[in-house]
């Protein structure tokens, strides 16, 4: 999880991990709440009122 919210590419941690296929990879990453928040960050426009 720490290579992942470092903003290490899922791909790069399936080669670290010797995952044949990142969907393997995915099992292990599970997203938290910072990981979540700081995406939503980055998509959502802060010139809109909630609930808009």
């Amino acid at each position: 999880m720490t290579s992942l919210q470092a903003g290490a590419d899922t791909t790069v941690i399936a080669l670290w991990l010797g995952h044949a296929d990142v969907r393997s990879t995915q099992t292990y990453l599970h997203a938290d709440l910072t990981i979540k928040e700081r995406a939503l960050a980055r998509v959502t426009p802060t010139d809109i009122a909630p609930g808009r």
